[in-house]
């Protein structure tokens, strides 16, 4: 088998994605779609990338009149606007000067997917065309043709997820090894990622990771008693699920050291930026205990309902009077929420107005995506079949399950949803077209016999 390229996959995925980029920024949207455009290569529909750029520019028009003193790495908590602002000053204030980064961004976003399903099909080329889905989703130029922070999240989240596979991989070997340090590396600068951009989605993200610790703990004691695992080897591995366990409170202490600089935020006011999340923020102000203190049954509860009224009247909103009281509230909601998350949107919503042009032709293009995502979630118990004692498999369809069914319980806008959710599905679709390739090999075989 040779071994895999991944410098040339790496490159061609990079240059997909620029290249899909400019044809949006400087063909399809001044020349094919006009009315669709709001200027710079920015789509009118993708109002967070709007305001980034906005205050990008106005960052960078800044740094040139009083000089890189004012320049804030995390204005506001939205370090895209920071970092774009960095890259405007240096080069030109426009959009397209972000094209290297975010392509980048996605193409190491794409190597990772690859990597991750080569723990199950170590063939590169098979796993390459389970892969191809994440990497070639029209949706995906949402973020990597405009300014937004989702490349920054998914990248944060695949290094996670592919960590923590590296780290469990090694803990459950018999023979000791690096991969327990390298995939607890990755995991905490994946979780760092996340913290940065999306800080909701690493204190979900971190209670699953603790709970990992403790179940990969309890079958390296039982390895390490019969003797399957050295002594030597089980201490080190120990150490390294033990900074595992404690990483919520790394996260916990990395707060509260951002707090002590207040350089890190703009002290400006915040009404020229209103993204979703600062509404999500701002909507339901939290009583009683301190947003960091509060079980995750009331962060639930705060955040659906602050969704709820961000999207009162949009078009793509879905359940708006499905309101959580208490604990009770979420769990009944639990099934309807897999539901969403895992198949909307719903065939009789891809031909429906949206509340742009633009929205209406990524209905239509949502249709043809889903038709792919039904198909690889057809062939996800063939997946389930062929690698059920691999522990890495029930790893990550656990993991990636429950970080979308919390969004599924959160976000009530299918089309913001369809963004938030993309580098978790995509996982579960890349596990599923691994499943129907193994069910080829397998009918192969049986049909040369």
């Amino acid at each position: 088998m040779n071994k895999e390229p991944t410098l040339n996959l790496g490159f061609l995925f990079f240059l997909y994605a620029a290249t899909v980029a400019v044809v949006i920024q400087f063909i399809f949207l001044p020349y094919v779609f006009p009315s669709w455009s709001a200027g710079h290569g920015l789509v009118n529909s993708s109002l967070d990338s709007i305001t980034f750029h906005r205050e990008a520019v106005g960052m960078a028009q800044a740094i040139h009149r009083q000089g890189w003193s004012v320049w804030e790495l995390g204005p506001q908590n939205q370090w895209p606007i920071g970092i774009a602002a960095a890259i405007y000053a240096l080069t030109v204030p426009e959009p397209w000067t972000l094209i290297p980064l975010n392509a980048f961004l996605h193409a190491i976003s794409g190597l990772l997917v690859l990597k991750i399903v080569m723990f199950f099909l170590p063939d590169w080329r098979k796993a390459f065309w389970c892969a191809l889905p994440f990497v070639v989703y029209p949706s995906a130029a949402s973020w990597y043709a405009q300014l937004h922070k989702d490349g920054y999240s998914i990248l944060g989240l695949l290094l996670l997820v592919y960590g923590v596979l590296i780290l469990a991989h090694d803990v459950l070997n018999a023979e000791p090894g690096h991969g327990a340090a390298k995939g607890l590396l990755l995991v905490f600068f994946g979780a760092w990622l996340m913290w940065v951009v999306r800080p909701y989605l690493f204190n979900f993200s971190k209670l699953a990771t603790s709970l990992l610790a403790v179940v990969l703990g309890f079958f390296m004691i039982c390895g390490c008693l019969r003797r399957k695992v050295g002594l030597r080897a089980c201490l080190e591995k120990s150490a390294v699920l033990l900074l595992l366990f404690m990483m919520p409170l790394a996260g916990t202490s990395a707060k509260k050291i951002y707090d002590l600089f207040p350089a890190l935020t703009l002290e400006r006011p915040t009404a020229g930026l209103a993204t979703l999340e600062d509404v999500l923020a701002t909507a339901v102000p939290p009583a009683g205990p301190s947003p960091a203190r509060e079980g995750i049954d009331k962060k639930i509860i705060r955040m659906r309902t602050g969704f709820i009224g961000a999207n009162a009247n949009a078009k793509s909103a879905v359940d708006n009077e499905a309101v959580f009281n208490d604990l009770q509230d979420i769990i009944l909601y639990l099934p309807r929420a897999a539901q969403i998350v895992f198949l909307a949107p719903f065939p009789e919503d891809w031909f429906k107005e949206g509340s742009f042009e633009a929205n209406t032709l990524m209905r239509r293009v949502a249709g043809a995506e889903m038709l792919g995502v039904y198909f690889a979630l057809c062939f996800l118990p063939f997946a389930a079949f062929f690698w059920a004692r691999h522990f890495e498999f029930w790893i990550m369809i656990l993991f990636c399950s429950g970080l979308l069914v919390l969004h599924g319980l959160v976000v009530n806008n299918v089309g913001t949803l369809y963004r938030m959710r993309y580098g978790l599905l995509m996982l579960i679709v890349a596990l599923g077209m691994a499943g129907f390739v193994q069910f080829l090999e397998v009918r192969r075989k049986k049909c040369a016999a």
